[in-house]
């Protein structure tokens, strides 16, 4: 499961692809509410909220970087976004391919 498939929807409620009207746009989510039910609401409902769910100092450093920021998407290509790097407890568990390269010096 993609999360940024599940946001991109819950804000649009359209089919990724954009292929059928929006489906009841009376219920779309604000991209602040759906990055709330990754963060912190999902570490609520598991009953982690004292350990994770939000960057604080004392909880775990579980955080992904994106290629780019989500506010500044259009609501259509949210799913696009590609995922650079992934932390867990503070550990890279994920890096995407070229990610945070040194810059070729051109020697």
């Amino acid at each position: 499961m993609n999360p940024l498939v599940a946001i991109q929807i819950a804000v649009t409620r359209r089919p990724v692809d954009g292929g059928a009207p929006p489906w009841s746009p009376t219920e779309r989510a604000s991209l602040e509410q759906m990055i709330d039910v990754y963060t912190i609401n999902g570490a609520w409902l598991a009953r982690q909220d004292q350990l994770s769910g939000s960057l604080e100092p004392g909880k775990a450093a579980d955080l992904i970087v994106l290629e780019r920021n989500l506010f500044e998407v259009k609501r259509m290509d949210i799913h696009k976004v590609r995922v650079l790097l992934t932390l867990l407890e503070g550990a890279i568990v994920f890096r995407a391919a070229g990610a945070f390269d040194p810059p070729d010096s051109g020697s």
